[in-house]
């Protein structure tokens, strides 16, 4: 224990004056970091630690100095760490507590020996074993935490440090914020040499089994892997190496005796090989550089029936959590993070071989190959995949039944091509000549982990490599903008954008243009993959983060492909005059419709962040392959007030002149204000509270009335509704409503009312009579509309009608109401000898609302 002099005496004086909190993490080189980065005052101190710490060097003294700190490095040099500008009070600082191990297993607290084993037998990886809380330490006795009581003061909540007692050359250093909250823990290396040593991918270390079988239904295997006899394990594996990262990062792993064990230090079934240098880039944000790492390549060993009930994953899905130990001396920490297990398999598992599609989610078994290019065969299940191999086209996938003649034909045709184009294999790896044309057809036979021998079909179409259609990417030129359309008169509702193909047309010559007319096919347009950072996605994002000011890039998915069109939208060709255009050599705009139109929510996407977006389309000849690529850049606008405005419709009875009339004595819904649209009233209010609005349950409507505040006439404001358009929520805007006393209803014709005697006449509901229309003129004397007492107008269902000289009623008028069109006709009777005499017609509408007006009679009846 002599070399464990890394007491907490240094961070109590360093955290003296430090206002921030130490940073947990893995790398010790970002333990230092994050520590350099909090401690002001010391910077330059700790710089110089950093360095030595990076040579491999390792701490052994620390001394209380006037100033601070003395620190002793294993080649003898001294760091003096000072306190800080503020942390003159602090003097050397409270002087922490030292929980270290005995030579015979117990913890020490500052000398103390405690009747507590460090290693309790059933302690778990990653079990904090010294904890301070409420003012009093606590150990782990592998079963619970035990309140431990020292004979000397010690302290709390200022830093302190354990021994790790799953490692003993490792350091637990726990260390507060100024306030001594924020509680945070880091894992310093005690010896020298390799000081830290991290599992950065592969980190779950997992293998299938299942006990190998013999006799009726299970095939013999006669692949490069010979099967395991009747009752020995089978195993397969899906990751078969690690990558490591070492610290310092010049230390030379290659030599190293490696081996992988659990938290009670017993090694797993697992045969680790010699590390070997990697020098090229991986895609984990731990690794910035390839110093420092290396590949280790591991297989199952030695799995007998115990190990398997031992490491089997959990019911909850957690695995064991293993380190990996170099030399015996050094290991990775027992975080979690590096995890193993052994998983029982029971399924007869189907394996395809063949090539991932262009979104790497399917592997396929039809693939195109390259001649004299070798090819690699995918695999979808490389964790059941126990052994496999490849043959010319066999047909053993096929049994039960006698070959048809054209399998067999396809067996000779198979082996032809084996010796035309010159095939062989290498594992998974298929060979040619280069003279290999046309499909070719291959026998996968493979093992799975439950020992079914099976067999799949593989077909490679050799040709030779195609130019990849080009890109244009000038269409910046033309500022394109996804807005919407509502109501398209091309059929392509929701939101979309017009790309300008003018910079692209004009980039061709007279005769490219008539080749390109000819190929183009006008269905085969689609929105295909842009690329970043290696990585394929839809529609490319640039924006800028308003929380950091910086510029990002994401790969969303925004434009409809072609296989993904819905609600009726479709890719349409425009002419000059955005129209759609018929001929190829008319096309001028293409429509684009977006995916979720102003939606996007499941795309993270918020309009307002603005940033520019853009597309790549596909343009495909009849046999949909591209001849060309089209990059659309293009912005998001938001709907203009007329389109948000076009998504509702206020109620005509209602509404005039910008604004809705109530009756002050009623009390009126919106859904009778609107006579269409979705809305949503959760926020909305009556302003100054000048009316009563009640906003139902489900957000979706509200009711008006007049209250006491409320003056007859007077015009007030509803606001913060919200309307959906075209999938998403805008504000409608201030809403004017004003409240009126209720008085009799009217009855309004666009001309006074003339009949003969013994005539009609045909009144037009609301619809002014087109006088372009010879048909309507003949037909409609005039136009009318009954008004309520609020100036609304009023759905006429029924009419009958009465007619007065004075106040004696004359017979023979009557009326009748069209179903279908409220046209209202009017029919006079012989009433007598009349000559321009001007009668009073009384109608009631609806059963109970009576109107008048005067109507004039020409002419004397027949004799």
């Amino acid at each position: 224990m002599n070399k464990k002099f890394l007491s907490a005496v240094l961070f109590g004086a360093l955290m003296v004056s430090s206002t921030g909190t130490f940073t947990s993490c893995k790398d010790y080189d970002d333990d230092i970091d994050n520590l350099q980065g909090q401690i002001d005052g010391v910077k330059s101190q700790i710089a110089a630690l950093e360095s030595k710490i990076n040579e491999g060097k390792w701490i052994t003294n620390v001394t209380p100095s006037a100033e601070g700190l003395t620190i002793t490095m294993s080649d003898g040099q001294t760091f003096n760490i000072t306190n800080g500008k503020n942390g003159t009070d602090g003097a050397a600082g409270t002087p922490g507590t030292e929980w270290t191990i005995s030579e015979d297993g117990f913890w020490v607290c500052n000398g103390e020996k405690t009747d507590v084993k460090a290693v309790g037998e059933k302690g778990e990886a990653g079990q904090q074993e010294v904890k301070f809380e409420n003012g009093k330490w606590y150990l782990w006795n592998g079963t619970e935490f035990v309140e431990f009581k020292a004979s000397a003061e010690t302290t709390g909540n200022v830093p302190y440090y354990y021994t790790d007692p799953n490692d003993q050359n490792y350091a637990i250093l726990v260390v507060y914020d100024k306030d001594g909250k924020n509680e945070q823990k880091l894992r310093l290396p005690l010896n020298e040499g390799l000081a830290q040593i991290t599992v950065v991918q592969g980190n779950t270390l997992s293998f299938n089994y299942a006990i190998s079988k013999e006799g009726a239904g299970w095939a013999s295997w006669n692949g490069p892997k010979a099967k395991p006899a009747k009752g020995e394990y089978i195993v397969t594996q899906s990751n078969n190496q690690l990558m490591v990262q070492v610290t310092p990062a010049n230390y030379d792993l290659s030599g190293a005796e490696l081996k992988i064990v659990d938290s009670k230090d017993q090694i797993v079934p697992v045969k680790v090989g010699k590390a070997e240098a990697y020098t090229g880039l991986i895609t984990s944000s731990r690794a910035t550089s390839p110093a420092g790492l290396y590949t280790v390549s591991v297989e199952a060993t030695d799995i007998t029936d115990a190990n398997t009930e031992t490491y089997a994953t959990r019911q909850n899905g957690s695995k064991v959590a293993v380190a990996l130990i170099v030399d015996d001396n050094v290991r990775s920490a027992f975080d979690g993070d590096f995890k193993f297990s052994l998983d029982k398999v029971v399924d007869n598992k189907k394996i395809e071989f063949g090539a991932w599609n262009s979104s790497f989610t399917q592997v396929e078994t039809s693939a195109n190959a390259v001649p004299a290019k070798d090819f690699a065969l995918a695999v979808d299940q490389p964790e059941y995949l126990y052994d496999a191999f490849v043959t010319m086209y066999d047909a053993s996938e096929i049994s039960g039944r006698e070959l048809t003649d054209i399998e067999k034909k396809a067996i000779t045709q198979a082996k032809a091509d084996s010796v035309k184009y010159g095939i062989s294999f290498d594992g998974l790896t298929i060979k040619s000549n280069d003279k290999a044309n046309g499909t070719v057809s291959f026998s996968v036979h493979y093992m799975n982990t439950i020992g079914k021998v099976r067999s799949c079909n593989v077909m490679l179409t050799y040709g030779t490599p195609e130019t990849p259609a080009e890109t244009f990417t000038e269409m910046g030129v033309t500022a394109h903008t996804a807005i919407s359309n509502n109501k398209a008169t091309w059929g392509n509702n929701g939101q979309y954008l017009i790309a300008d193909f003018t910079p692209y047309f004009d980039s061709m010559s007279e005769a490219e243009r008539l080749v390109w007319n000819a190929d183009i096919n006008s269905v085969n347009v689609e929105a295909t993959g842009m690329e970043y950072n290696n990585v394929k996605g839809q529609t490319k994002w640039v924006y800028e983060d308003a929380e950091t000011g910086r510029t990002e890039t994401k790969l969303i998915t925004l434009v409809s492909v072609s296989n993904d069109l819905k609600d009726n939208k479709s890719y349409i060709w425009l002419g000059a005059d955005n129209k759609v255009a018929a001929q190829a050599k008319d096309y001028k705009y293409l429509v684009l419709p977006l995916t979720d139109d102003y939606k996007h929510n499941n795309q993270n996407i918020a309009i307002e962040n603005g940033g520019t977006y853009t597309v790549k389309v596909a343009l495909k000849n009849a046999e949909s392959k591209a001849i060309a690529y089209v990059e659309v850049p293009f912005t998001i606008a938001e709907p203009s007030s007329a389109s948000i405005a076009s998504a509702y419709t206020p109620s005509a009875k209602y509404y005039k002149d910008g604004v809705f009339t109530l009756l002050n004595n009623e009390t009126t819904s919106t859904t009778a204000m609107f006579s269409a649209g979705t809305f949503n009233f959760k926020n909305a209010q009556a302003k100054d509270e000048k009316f009563t609005l009640t906003i139902a349950d489900d957000k979706a409507s509200a009711s008006l009335s007049a209250n006491n505040s409320t003056e007859a006439g007077k015009t007030y404001t509803l606001t913060g509704a919200k309307v959906k358009y075209i999938n998403r929520e805008y504000p409608m805007g201030d809403i004017s409503v004003k409240f009126a006393k209720p008085a009799g209803s009217t009855f309004e014709t666009t001309k006074s009312l003339v009949i003969a005697n013994n005539g009609k006449l045909v009144l037009k509901y609301l619809t002014d009579i087109d006088n372009t229309n010879a048909e309507e003129v003949a037909k409609y004397f005039a136009t009318y509309k009954v008004l309520d007492s609020a100036g609304s107008i009023v759905d006429v269902t029924s009419v009958t009608v009465k007619m007065y000289n004075g106040n004696t009623e004359i017979t023979g008028a009557s009326a009748t109401l069209a179903t279908d069109n409220k046209d209202l006709t009017i029919n006079m009777g012989n009433i007598g000898n009349t000559n321009d005499v001007t009668y009073t017609l009384k109608l009631t509408i609806n059963g109970d609302r009576e109107v008048s007006t005067p109507i004039v009679i020409k002419g004397t009846a027949a004799q």
